[in-house]
C-alpha cells in the first residue's frame, strides 16, 4: 500500500534494529536478506551478524537458511550454531523439536512443499532440478537443454551463482582455447563447498587470467 517492496520493508526494519539495539537488547532476526539475490542477501546477513557481535553486543537469535552463514560462527568467539533436528524417512521428513548444537545439514524445502500440498508433478520437478545441481549440471528449461558443467555457489535450494560452459565448448570469446590450468582449476573445485562469494572471486580471478 505504501509502494515499498518486501525487501525495502525488511531493510527498514533491520536499520531500525541496528540503530536502536544496545548490549541490553534482545534481537530476533528471521531470514534476513531473503527478499533479494542470494549473494546480496548473504552479504547483508553476514554484515549484520558481525555488527551485532562486534559493535552492539546484543543477545541475538538469528534464524537463517544461508548455510554459509553458519561458518561465520567459527570466526566470532561469542557466536554459536544450533538447529532443530530432523530425520529423513521414505515417506517424508520427521521434524523433531530437539534443539541441538551445530548447523543444520539441509533445508528440507522440497519436503516441506510436498507436505504443504504442492502438486506432485511440481515437487518431482523440483527434486529433479536438485539432483541435476548435485551432479554439477543446471537444467535450463523443462525440455531438453544444452548440457553444461558448472560450479554452483549454493546447494541449499537457493539461487546459485555459477561458472558454466557448454560441455562441447572450452573456447574463449576470441575463439582461442581456455588454458589447461584454468580448466583444471575449474574441475578441482568442490561443488558442495563453494559459497556465492567464493564463486564470484573465482570468476574474477579466472577472467583476469584469460584476458
Amino acid at each position: 500500500a505504501g509502494g515499498r517492496s518486501t525487501f525495502m520493508v525488511e531493510m527498514t526494519e533491520l536499520a531500525t534494529i541496528l540503530e536502536a539495539a544496545d548490549e541490553n537488547s534482545l534481537v530476533v532476526l528471521d531470514e534476513v536478506g531473503r527478499g533479494t539475490s542470494t549473494t546480496d542477501g548473504y552479504a547483508i546477513a553476514q554484515a549484520a551478524t558481525e555488527h551485532l557481535h562486534d559493535e552492539v553486543g546484543a543477545y541475538t537469535l538469528f534464524a537463517t537458511h544461508h548455510h554459509e552463514l553458519t561458518d561465520v560462527a567459527a570466526e566470532l568467539p561469542r557466536a554459536r550454531n544450533y538447529h532443530f533436528s530432523a530425520e529423513r524417512r521414505p515417506d517424508g521428513v520427521d521434524f523433531e523439536h530437539d534443539l541441538r548444537e551445530g548447523p543444520a545439514e539441509a533445508s528440507y524445502g522440497v519436503e516441506v512443499a510436498n507436505t504443504a500440498g504442492v502438486p506432485a508433478d511440481v515437487v518431482q520437478r523440483a527434486e529433479a532440478i536438485l539432483a541435476d545441481e548435485a551432479d554439477g549440471r543446471t537444467t535450463l528449461t523443462a525440455d531438453d537443454a544444452t548440457p553444461t558443467s558448472e560450479i554452483p555457489a549454493s546447494t541449499d535450494g537457493g539461487e546459485a551463482s555459477a561458472v558454466s560452459r557448454s560441455s562441447s565448448d572450452a573456447s574463449t570469446s576470441d575463439g582461442g582455447e581456455l588454458p589447461a590450468d584454468i580448466l583444471a582449476e575449474l574441475q578441482s573445485v568442490d561443488l558442495a563447498e563453494t559459497t556465492p562469494l567464493e564463486a564470484l572471486n573465482l570468476l574474477s580471478r579466472l577472467k583476469s587470467r584469460v584476458e
